[in-house]
């Protein structure tokens, strides 16, 4: 990952990153093709990091 040292974040950044990985696992990834696919901007997804 770019080759930076994880233990530059804080706790409340670390907890952050895992925030964001998991909803783009469980949420995004699962309809990436599908959303690509629609050439449309996917403004639901932009919804989910409000």
């Amino acid at each position: 990952m770019l080759g930076v040292p994880y233990d530059i974040l804080t706790e409340e950044q670390r907890e952050v990153r895992e925030l964001v990985r998991d909803l783009a696992r469980e949420r995004i990834a699962p309809r990436a093709a599908e959303i690509d696919a629609s050439h449309e901007f996917p403004w639901d997804v932009v919804e989910l990091f409000r």
